[in-house]
């Protein structure tokens, strides 16, 4: 993430993290989720997001390829990198012949596909008046909810964007009205190690995010508000255009650690962990029970490794090449 510093730099990409914070005595990235403190946990947990995403750059390039193949336009990368530096591509005339077969093909999968809307029923077996008709209302309850967080709409998004760079991710979560909330966020914002994620099965995933400063306080708590407050400016990427803007958003860093077993009375167990900070602090922290993340993902092709799945666009990338000479 670019962060102002004091004289501005717009042409570096810094992540404020104390030294030696995040890794162990061994050199080894230290466990976040087993900080003792909160200025430890903030530390390294926005530490390990730093690391991971200087360490993955070549995913973004892969995601940036595919988009730019796709719509001619650059993804831009919240986690800091200016990916649009990354997807440059040689000049040609203005007036070639083009056919885009990568658009064409994605568009109308997602034309063919997102046309079925399934709903989810409540089922009874030879049961009375009353388990019917509450049955009927708890369907008409899930409609509601899938018309007020515009689910239908939101999962065609994503369905365009597993076709086009092999993922596509909603996620689920209690919102500030305490309602269920459903949003689309891209994998480019995502991360997980490689080694831990390489049966596609991850214990850990880290999510960052821009988030406008005074939305953030109003809905966080009274000790977090001063953390937010004091926390610099950030931008999407390091390039010139993004600092100009009226905007005032910081970067924040989700994490989550899956626990060890669904079984809290299990000898053993061991809890997960929840946290939401920046640089400056800790904004929400608490235990995480759950067995899975709150995402909902969904692939075009499945990974023979790893945890992200391949997309249209780079399958159809030779094919596409071919046609460009014919043309050209």
């Amino acid at each position: 993430m670019k962060i102002k510093q004091k004289p501005p730099s717009p042409s570096t990409i810094k992540m404020k993290t104390k030294p030696g914070n995040s890794f162990d005595d061994r050199g080894m990235l230290a466990p976040w989720w087993l900080a003792d403190d909160e200025a430890q946990l903030a530390a390294e947990l926005t530490g390990v997001a730093s690391y991971l995403k200087t360490n993955q750059t070549y995913r973004m390039r892969q995601l940036a390829g595919d988009v730019r193949m796709y719509c001619g336009l650059s993804v831009y990368s919240y986690a800091g990198s200016n990916v649009s530096k990354m997807d440059r591509t040689r000049t040609l005339p203005d007036d070639r012949p083009t056919f885009n077969l990568i658009q064409a093909c994605a568009d109308t999968l997602v034309s063919r596909l997102s046309q079925a809307r399934p709903e989810p029923k409540f089922l009874t077996d030879n049961a009375d008046y009353k388990q019917r008709h509450l049955a009927q209302r708890l369907n008409s309850f899930m409609l509601g909810e899938f018309y007020q967080t515009k689910a239908y709409d939101k999962a065609t998004k994503i369905l365009r964007d597993c076709i086009v760079m092999g993922t596509g991710c909603l996620k689920v979560y209690e919102g500030d009205d305490h309602k269920v909330c459903v949003d689309r966020v891209m994998i480019t914002d995502l991360f997980v190690d490689d080694n831990d994620c390489i049966n596609g099965e991850p214990q850990q995933l880290i999510q960052l995010k821009l988030m406008d400063r005074d939305k953030l306080m109003a809905n966080s708590p009274k000790a977090a508000q001063a953390i937010i407050k004091d926390t610099p400016q950030s931008y999407p990427d390091n390039s010139p255009d993004s600092g100009r803007t009226t905007a005032d958003q910081v970067m924040v860093v989700e994490g989550w650690k899956l626990p060890s077993g669904p079984d809290k009375d299990a000898v053993g167990y061991v809890p997960g962990r929840h946290t939401l900070a920046t640089i400056n602090g800790i904004i929400y922290d608490e235990e995480w029970h759950k067995t899975k993340f709150p995402f909902v993902f969904m692939q075009y092709s499945d990974p023979f490794l790893g945890y992200w799945g391949q997309g249209l666009a780079t399958q159809l990338f030779g094919t596409q090449l071919t046609l460009n000479r014919i043309l050209y």
